[in-house]
Parts: structure tokens; sequence; C-alpha cells
């Protein structure tokens, strides 16, 4: 407690300050309630505007506030599709494309989009709810859909986050080197939720490893992994393990799928996609859409909606 009674004196009633936050759902007409149990302490509706509702004690007068507030989101927009790619497939069954079993949500009308230019080998082998999307050679579907403002947002996130201790932020470059960034995505209280952008010039034909034995990412909070490696010559993104990946994994370069860590979410790749292995890419809508929702901005004050009352003591 405080030492100062004087500043701080203790209250003739109820707590010095009490808070809570819910939401302006439509049981209580949008408006703010005294009712406990029409209170619900989440963002029911979803649509991003909670009250803040306090009770102090001013003067011996006991003084209720009521805001409205609103979360504004960073203004991430990853695609709503399976894969983009310049050429996609592999050997055996080829790659793998399809619709995450665990997921009961909507599918883009027609089915998730799987976008490229070309195929490999054995091409793609495409589950129900996947639309394949070829486009003529010379076209780009990857900056159409992953614009250079997206990328370069990505990375300005990443440089800014704290993940906290031993790592200064999730932005890592070869200083650090792809054993430390497969560490930190394995990082089960580090990883879950954070933008991870991995910026390389590795040299021509070089193989950067990414991978590990724990899953990256979840369900609940999914991951972005950007590997940038334009200023690298002929790259190749070796992902391997067997970590389950729950996410968007974007690659500027080409992407080598071997071991057994399928990929749920999306992949984004100016190169080719290659699968040498089992990895195969399974279409998750709401982990997209959860990393599209998932970072704040900041939490403004709705226009006119500030309220102020004296509470008569009991």
């Amino acid at each position: 407690g405080f030492s100062d009674t004087h500043e701080y004196p203790e209250p003739t009633h109820g707590q010095f300050i009490n808070s809570l936050t819910y939401d302006d759902s439509d049981e209580q007409g949008l408006n703010p309630t005294s009712v406990a149990d029409d209170r619900d302490f989440y963002d029911k509706n979803d649509n991003d505007v909670m009250w803040v509702d306090s009770e102090a004690l001013v003067d011996n007068a006991r003084h209720r506030i009521l805001v409205k507030v609103q979360r504004l989101k960073m203004p991430v927009e990853i695609p709503d599709v399976a894969l983009v790619a310049s050429t996609a497939g592999g050997n055996g069954q080829g790659l793998a494309v399809e619709v995450d079993p665990a997921y009961t949500g909507s599918i883009p009308e027609g089915g998730a989009d799987a976008w490229y230019t070309g195929l490999i080998g054995k091409g793609i082998n495409k589950g129900d709810g996947i639309e394949l999307k070829p486009v003529p050679p010379g076209d780009d579907p990857f900056s159409e859909k992953v614009p250079d403002a997206l990328i370069g947002l990505l990375k300005q996130m990443a440089m800014n986050s704290d993940p906290g201790a031993p790592y200064d932020s999730t932005y890592f470059d070869d200083s650090d080197g792809e054993a430390v960034v497969s560490a930190f995505l394995c990082d089960s209280s580090k990883a879950p939720g954070s933008i991870v952008y991995f910026e390389t010039t590795v040299p021509s034909g070089s193989e950067i490893q990414i991978g590990g034995n724990t899953d990256m990412g979840s369900p609940e909070k999914p991951v972005v992994l950007v590997v940038d490696a334009r200023n690298a010559t002929n790259p190749i993104i070796d992902w391997r393990g067997t970590s389950a990946f729950y996410g968007v994994l974007i690659v500027i370069g080409d992407v080598l799928l071997r071991g057994t860590n399928d990929i749920f979410g999306c992949v984004l790749s100016n190169g080719a996609v290659e699968n040498k292995g089992g990895p195969g890419v399974k279409y998750n809508g709401d982990y997209i859409r959860r990393v599209n929702e998932l970072h704040t901005l900041s939490v403004a004050m709705v226009p006119n909606s500030w309220e102020e009352y004296t509470i008569a003591p009991p």
C-alpha cells in the first residue's frame, strides 16, 4: 500500500479505484451496464470496441467514469490462399496441397487458391477444397499477392518487437544464423504469435536450413516467418525436421520441403516450392485470419463516448 495516507487516503467505502472492461454487445443495446450478468469480458461481437467502466474516490465522493475504446489493428493483410509459387511440385506423389482436416471454417468460393506459373516433377497433388490457379510464364503472382509494402511492414514489426531475453527482437540476419532462427521458432514460450523476419545473403546455391523437432507456433497463436533472401544468389530454403508449422511461411527465394513437418496455414514464395519428402501444405484460413487480426497498433477513445456520474454512498 501507500505510506502517504494524506495523498492516498483510505476510502470511506469501496475500493480506492476499480476498473472493468467489457463488450458493447447487443445484449446491452450497445450501452454500458451495471448488471454483472450482462457483461461479456471479451470482444463478443468482434467489432474491436469495448467499454472501460471505472469507479474512483474523489473528495470522499464516489465517481463512475465510462468510456468506449476501439482497438486499431496493424494493417497486415495476408492473402487468403493456400499456395503462391513460381513453380511447384515434387517427387513421389508431388507436392500435397490440401485443406487442414482440423479446419472447419469457410473456404473461398471454388476452393482455396494455389497459384503457380509452372510445375516440377509430379506437380501438385491437390486435395478437396483446393483450386489450382496456373498463370502464364512471366506473370508474377507473388508480387500481386504479397506486395513490397506488406513485406516492409512485416520487417518493421519484427524489428520493433521485444520477445524478451536472450532475443532483442524477432528480426534476424546472417550474424544470428539459421540455427538461432530455428531455435526461436521452436521456443514455445516466445515464438507463438510472433512475426519472425530472417534476412540472409547466402552464397550461390547454398541451403538455408530451417527446422526442428518442436512445433512452431500454435493453432491459437500462429506465426509468420519471412525468409528474405532477395540479396542472395539462387538461394534454397531447406525446410526439414519434424516440427509442425502453424501460420504463414513467406519466402523470397526457393523452398525445398523435406522431413515430416507439414505447414498448416499457407506458403507464399516468389520462387519454387518443391517437395522432396513428406511435408505438404495444409490450408487453414483461421490461421491466416488470426495473423491478420493479432497485432494491435493502438487503442483509441471512441469520440463522444465519455460519461461521468457521481454515485451515492451506500
